[in-house]
C-alpha cells in the first residue's frame, strides 16, 4: 500500500472535551446489484429506518456509542449525479479513537450506510477505513459545543438529575400544603433529596484557579503525589529477582472479599506495600517482596459494581484486549484464538502479581494464599480463597556474568539461566545476594548491577521521569506529569483522567491513585536474533541501542549510566545513525508529542523449555492514547512522524519487517505475542490523615468490604453498588 500522509488532510477541531468531524462522500450511481433500488434509494431506506427507531424510542446503532453528543446524515443533491452524503458529528475525545470505536462496535451498521458510497472499503480493515475518512473529511470553519467541558456520560447524568429534581419538586409540592408540614418532614425531605443526588453519583470538585497558558510538554501543575495510596511497582521498582502473575476467577465474591481483607490487614508483613514503602526501605534488607492486586472489567462486575457506575472507565479497558485485537495488530498467527493459556477468556477477574528478591516466588504465592485464608493451610490447591486459578506466569531476572569477556559473553549469555529483572544501576539490597558487600552500619553498599532481556540488551533503560515522584528533588525539564500514569492527577495537557469535571464521589474514590496495567507475554526468537548478530551492527540498529552498554546509536560520545537517557534525535533527523524503524526510536521519538504517549514499563524475562521472551507489564492512565497508540500507530505503521517506509518496529510484532537502509533485505520478525490482558490497578492500602481521605476510604479497602475503624463499612462506593 502507498504510504498515507495524514498531515495533508484537515484535522478535527476540539473545544474542551468535545471534538467534531464533517465528511462528504459521493453516493454510487446506478442500481444495487440484484435489486430494483438505486444506491441512493437504499441509503434513504437505511437512514429512514434508523430515524423511525429513534422517534419511537427504540435503541439505534448510534445510541450505543455513549461518546456521541450529536450526529447527522444528510443527502445532498448534486446535478447529474446520485448526490453526496454529508455526515457531521460532535463527540468526546479524539477523532481516530471515535472512528475506531465506530468500526469495532457498529461494523455492520456503518457498512449499511457507507457501502452505498463510492470507494468505501468496509469497516473491518480499519487502516483502509481511516484513510477513506481522512480523504473525505472537510475543514470545519466554525465549531460550537453547548457543553464543551462535559463528556456525554456526564451530560446524561446531569440530565437525570434535572428530571429527577423536577419529579421530586412536583411530588413534594403536591403533598405538602403548609409550612408546619414542611418543617415536620424536613428530615425525610433531606433524605429523599440526598438519595436522588446519590442515584446519579455527581460531585462537583472545587474550582481550581485559572492557570496561565502552558505549552505542550511543560509539566502540568498537580497535587502532591500520595505515595501512601499508590500500589507498589508503579512509581518505582527495585530489582526483583523473581515475579509471578496469577490470574483468578472469582467463584464466591464474599469469600474473596474476606481473603482480601485478611491480606490488607497484614499490609507490609505480607508485601502489600505502597510507593511510600519503596522510598523508605529501598536501600535496606527490609523490602524484599511486594504484592499487587488488579481487576478486570468483568472482575469489578463480579464484585457487584453496577455497570452504569463503571461507564466512566475507558472503552479499551471495558472491552478487553481480545476484542480490540485488530487495533493492536493481533491477527493471523497473533490472533486471540492462537494465544497461549486462557487470557482471552471473560471469566478472568483478578490478577495477583507477586515479586520477590530471593527464594522461590512459588513459596511466596503459597504464603499469600495462606494469609488470605486467615493463616489456614490452603492444601495442595493453587487456588485463592473464593477463586479458581485460571492461569499463571513466572519470570526470572537475567544478570550476565561481568567476568565473562565480551566476545565469549555472546555465546555464554544465551545458555545462561533466565532470571527476572529490569533496571539499570539499581542499588544492591542486603539479603538479596549472599555476596553483597555490607557497610559498617549493617546496610549494603550500593553496587551497580546491570540486568538484561533475552536478546542481550540492558533492560529498563528509557523509563519516563515522573513529576513529583522523587521527594526532595527539584523540577526537571524532562519530568512528565504524573497524570499520564496515575489517575486523579493532571496530565501534560492539564486534564484529570477521572471522567472530567463532574464525577461521583464513589467513582473518584475507586479510581483515585490507581492506574491501568497492561500484561502481555512476548515470545522472542533468540535464534533469529543471534543470526542477525553475525551481521555486524544490524541487531543494534534494530533496537536502536548498543548491545554492549545500552547507549543510543544517536549519540556518538560515550555516555555514563547516569546520563544514558539525556539525549534526543535532533542531530539525526534522517535516521542515519538510529533508524526510524528501530524499537527505541519508535517507542519514544523524544519530541513534544511523545510526552502524551509514554508508559511505565516493568518487563520481566521468562524461559519455559526452549521458549523464552518477556512478560511485559506497563502502567498508563489512558490505554487508548498510550499503550494502544504506541502499538498500533508508531510501532506498526509505515507512517512515522512524517517519515514513510514499509519498515516496522522489530521488537513489537504483529506484521511487517524491519528494514535498515544499510541492509537492503528485510529481516524476519524477532517476536510473537502469546498473551495479552488489561487490568485496573486500584489505589493501595494507605491510611491518609487528611480530611478528604476521611470522607472516602481507599478503593481496595472498599472492594474488600473493609470496615472504617468505627464499626461501619467503608463507603468508597455508592450504597448498593456492592452486592453479596
Amino acid at each position: 500500500m502507498i504510504a498515507f500522509n495524514e498531515a495533508k488532510y484537515p484535522t478535527s477541531k476540539r473545544v474542551g472535551a468535545v471534538s467534531e468531524v464533517t465528511l462528504i462522500t459521493p453516493i454510487k450511481s446506478g442500481r444495487v446489484e440484484g435489486e430494483y433500488r438505486t444506491y441512493r434509494q437504499r441509503l434513504e431506506n437505511v437512514l429512514d429506518d434508523v430515524q423511525q427507531r429513534e422517534l419511537v424510542g427504540l435503541p439505534t446503532p448510534v445510541s450505543l456509542l455513549r461518546q456521541i453528543h450529536f450526529a447527522r446524515w444528510v443527502i445532498l443533491d448534486v446535478p447529474g449525479r446520485a448526490g453526496n452524503l454529508l455526515f457531521t458529528s460532535n463527540f468526546d475525545g479524539e477523532m481516530k479513537l471515535y472512528f475506531r470505536n465506530f468500526a469495532l462496535e457498529l461494523t455492520d451498521d456503518i457498512d449499511r450506510v457507507w457501502s452505498n458510497c463510492e470507494g468505501y472499503p468496509g469497516a473491518k480493515d480499519f487502516d483502509r477505513l481511516w484513510r477513506y475518512v481522512k480523504e473525505h473529511q472537510i475543514n470545519t470553519r466554525l465549531f460550537y459545543s453547548a457543553y464543551p467541558t462535559l463528556t456525554m456520560p456526564q451530560v446524561e447524568r446531569l440530565d437525570a438529575l434535572r428530571k429527577g429534581f423536577g419529579e421530586f419538586l412536583h411530588k413534594e409540592g403536591g403533598r405538602l400544603q403548609t409550612a408546619d408540614e414542611i418543617r415536620q418532614n424536613a428530615e425525610d425531605l433531606a433524605k429523599d433529596f440526598n438519595a436522588l443526588l446519590e442515584s446519579v453519583r455527581l460531585e462537583k470538585p472545587p474550582v481550581a484557579p485559572e492557570q496561565p497558558a502552558r505549552a505542550c510538554g511543560q509539566p502540568a501543575k498537580s497535587r502532591e503525589l500520595e505515595r501512601s495510596h499508590i500500589q507498589a511497582n508503579v512509581l518505582g521498582s527495585p530489582p526483583w529477582m523473581q515475579a509471578g502473575y496469577y490470574f483468578l476467577r472469582i467463584d464466591d465474591a464474599q469469600e474473596f472479599r474476606k481473603g482480601l481483607r485478611n491480606l490488607l490487614s497484614l499490609g507490609e508483613s505480607i508485601g502489600f506495600v505502597t510507593a511510600e514503602h519503596f522510598e523508605r526501605h529501598k536501600p535496606t534488607k527490609s523490602l524484599t517482596r511486594a504484592l499487587n492486586i488488579a481487576f478486570t472489567w468483568s472482575g469489578l462486575e463480579q464484585l457487584g459494581l453496577a455497570e452504569d457506575y463503571l461507564d466512566g472507565m475507558p472503552l479499551a479497558y471495558r472491552q478487553g484486549m481480545a476484542k480490540r485485537a485488530a487495533i493492536l495488530g493481533d491477527v493471523g498467527d497473533w490472533a486471540p484464538n492462537r494465544w497461549e493459556g486462557a487470557l482471552g477468556r471473560k471469566d478472568i477477574h483478578v490478577l495477583v502479581a507477586a515479586s520477590c528478591m530471593g527464594g522461590d516466588v512459588a513459596d511466596y504465592w503459597k504464603e499469600i494464599r495462606e494469609a488470605a485464608e486467615g493463616g489456614a493451610q490452603p492444601g495442595n490447591s493453587a487456588d485463592f480463597i473464593g477463586c479458581s486459578l485460571i492461569h499463571e506466569e513466572v519470570g526470572d531476572r537475567i544478570e550476565k556474568n561481568p567476568e565473562v569477556g565480551e566476545g565469549e559473553a555472546k555465546d555464554q549469555f544465551f545458555a545462561k539461566r533466565f532470571t527476572f529483572g529490569e533496571g539499570a544501576g539499581q542499588p544492591e539490597i542486603k539479603g538479596a545476594d549472599p555476596n553483597a558487600r555490607a557497610s559498617a552500619a549493617g546496610e549494603s553498599e550500593p553496587q551497580e548491577r546491570f540486568f538484561y532481556e533475552p536478546f542481550g540488551f540492558r533492560d529498563g533503560i528509557g523509563q519516563p521521569e515522573i513529576e513529583g515522584a522523587k521527594p526532595g528533588h527539584g523540577p526537571s525539564p524532562r519530568a512528565i506529569a504524573a497524570g499520564e500514569f496515575i489517575l486523579g492527577y493532571k496530565d501534560v495537557d492539564g486534564n484529570d483522567q477521572i471522567a472530567g469535571d463532574f464525577v461521583g464521589a464513589s467513582f473518584r474514590a475507586l479510581c483515585d491513585n490507581g492506574s491501568y496495567m497492561v500484561f502481555r507475554k512476548i515470545e522472542q526468537n533468540v535464534d533469529a536474533f543471534k543470526e542477525a548478530l553475525r551481521e555486524g551492527e544490524l541487531a543494534d540498529r534494530a533496537i536502536g541501542r548498543r548491545r554492549r552498554d545500552g547507549t543510543s546509536l544517536a549519540v556518538d560520545d560515550p555516555q555514563t549510566p547516569a546520563n544514558i537517557d539525556a539525549f534526543d534525535y535532533s542531530d539525526d533527523p534522517k535516521g542515519e545513525k538510529c533508524p526510524f524503524a528501530s524499537h527505541a526510536r519508535r517507542i519514544n521519538p523524544r519530541n513534544e508529542e511523545s510526552r502524551r504517549h509514554r508508559i511505565i514499563r516493568r518487563g520481566i524475562p521468562y524461559k519455559n523449555g526452549d521458549k523464552q521472551g518477556m512478560l511485559f507489564v506497563c502502567f498508563n492512565a489512558r490505554i487508548e492514547t498510550q499503550f494502544e497508540f504506541l502499538q498500533s500507530e508508531w510501532c506498526r505503521k509505515g507512517d512515522f512522524l512524517g517519515y514513510f517506509t514499509e519498515a516496522r518496529d522489530p521488537a513489537v510484532g504483529g506484521g511487517g519487517s524491519f528494514v535498515d537502509p544499510r541492509t537492503p533485505s528485510p529481516q524476519p520478525e524477532f517476536v510473537r505475542h502469546r498473551q495479552r490482558r488489561g487490568v485496573f490497578l486500584p489505589a493501595g492500602n494507605g491510611r491518609a490523615r487528611s480530611p478528604p481521605r476521611r470522607r472516602v476510604r481507599r478503593a481496595v479497602d472498599g472492594l474488600a468490604g473493609r470496615t472504617n475503624g468505627r464499626g461501619g463499612a467503608a463507603r468508597n462506593v455508592r450504597p448498593g453498588a456492592l452486592r453479596g
